[in-house]
């Protein structure tokens, strides 16, 4: 578990956007850097999935685990996906 500097993250971000050059919309991009600036970054999905059971749960959601396209790491985040939901 880490975290990265600004200064580091925007050179992730700069790398990505020449890589995906078809993300052309900002709303689009803005998707992606929500899921990922400012997160905790885990080295594996076993390490982000332990961490689960120690946040607090928010009314409707529940915790994922999901791999970031911009720095490389697993993030977690809410989804609010009936079909997670309803088990």
């Amino acid at each position: 578990m880490r975290t990265i500097r600004t200064g580091e993250w925007k050179r992730l971000y700069e790398v990505w956007k020449v890589l995906h050059p078809e993300i052309r919309l900002k709303s689009d991009k803005a998707k992606y850097v929500r899921g990922c600036k400012g997160k905790v970054l885990y080295e594996s999905q076993q390490e982000a999935e332990s961490i689960i059971p120690f946040i607090p749960e928010r009314d409707g959601a529940v915790l994922t685990t999901y791999p970031c396209s911009i720095c490389g790491a697993i993030h977690i985040g809410n989804t609010y996906d009936k079909r997670l939901l309803n088990g």
